[in-house]
């Protein structure tokens, strides 16, 4: 349990640090990126259970996904 455990660890460190820099080039204001990313925090540093915090890294992924979504269409359009 101990290794499955570390792989989510370093799975959910991975994730985050996407997610972070993510929202660092999303076109949206950096205090509503700031939120996001304390509300984020907040999730993951609070759950201990690992089933919340796959649920937790899910949702990562999928805003990680919304916002790389964003990023790439503005891209496109220049």
């Amino acid at each position: 349990m101990g290794k499955a455990r570390n792989i989510m660890i370093t799975i959910g460190a991975s994730v985050a640090v996407g997610v972070v820099i993510g929202m660092l080039y999303a076109p949206v204001e950096g205090s509503e990126a700031r939120k996001k990313i304390r509300a984020l925090k907040r999730k993951l540093t609070c759950e201990e259970d690992i089933d919340d915090d796959r649920e937790t890294l899910e949702e990562l992924s999928t805003l990680l996904q919304k916002e790389l979504r964003i990023v790439n269409e503005k891209l496109e359009k220049r």
